[in-house]
């Protein structure tokens, strides 16, 4: 019988914020500010992942 994943692994918590620009040919705007989210919520997250 082999042991819960949970004695292995240590349990911690990261706040992703994905996004994607895909809007036919259109250029992203200059200032992504608000594409990334950056005025909004409480500023905490770890990583921001792009494509």
């Amino acid at each position: 019988m082999s042991a819960p994943v949970v004695h292995y692994v240590t349990p911690f918590s990261n706040r992703l914020h994905i996004i994607t620009w895909n809007v036919g040919s259109a250029q992203p705007p200059d200032d992504i500010t608000a594409l990334l989210g950056l005025n909004v919520g409480d500023g905490n997250t770890d990583m921001y992942i792009i494509g």
